[in-house]
């Protein structure tokens, strides 16, 4: 059984539009930029306390290099921790029908040795635990495939919501290289979507879709088929 809600999370969602994963919805995404545009992320915005992070890297798909842990880290720092009109913060893509679809295969190329590799891999834990750690609920909107390093960001927010559509995927499907995840997947999976269900993915490097995620009781609690909507959203008090 694949659950991907929390109970960690502490936001209420009603009434934001269609969300679509696509750039152009919800609609009060527009409004209110709070920073320039890096190389991985479109500028900041936010609506009634919520910050909207989009993930807009260089290439057709959103991937995961170190700039981008370098690059979120400073952008959560600066402009939602720092932020005290910031009470929370969603995560999604600004590109149609692709949330993360993992690593950049170039990078991991690039790296040359074990410790370089550590390294990098320490230094992803300690960006996304800083965030987990905050006192600012994240919810990452899932459309499209959310993979490897991807579905690993998802993992450390407090709350997931995905999509119904056939193109919606989460895995870790790297162990078919012989890769294990390197950002807290086997530590971060099983205490959300089950012991079973966490060793069948990462041992199989086998994928969840979003309808299955749902029928399952998962999936931030049912959302209606090809969207996620949103009516509005508030720090709970």
């Amino acid at each position: 059984m694949l659950r991907l809600a929390s109970s960690r999370a502490s936001l209420r969602l009603n009434g934001l539009g269609a969300f679509q994963g696509t750039a152009l919805c919800p609609s009060f995404l527009k409004r209110a930029s709070l920073s320039t545009r890096g190389q991985y992320f479109a500028p900041v915005e936010v609506k009634d306390g919520v910050a909207i992070i989009r993930i807009d890297g260089p290439g057709k798909m959103n991937t995961i290099d170190d700039n981008f842990r370098q690059e979120i880290d400073a952008l959560w720092t600066d402009k939602v921790a720092n932020d005290a009109s910031v009470k929370a913060a969603v995560i999604i893509s600004a590109k149609p029908d692709n949330f993360i679809a993992g690593a950049d295969i170039k990078f991991i190329d690039s790296v040359e040795d074990f410790a370089s590799l550590k390294d990098v891999c320490l230094k992803g834990h300690a960006t996304f635990q800083k965030i987990r750690k905050a006192n600012k609920p994240l919810v990452a909107a899932i459309h499209g495939p959310a993979l490897g390093g991807g579905l690993e960001v998802a993992l450390y927010c407090d709350y997931r919501i995905v999509t119904s559509s056939p193109k919606t995927v989460l895995g870790l499907p790297e162990v078919k290289l012989g890769l294990l995840p390197g950002f807290g997947g086997t530590q971060n999976l099983h205490p959300i979507v089950g012991l079973q269900a966490a060793l069948d993915m990462t041992l199989t490097g086998a994928g969840e879709g979003g309808r299955e995620g749902r029928r399952e009781g998962g999936g931030g609690g049912g959302r209606k088929e090809e969207g996620v909507r949103f009516l509005s959203v508030s720090d709970r008090t």
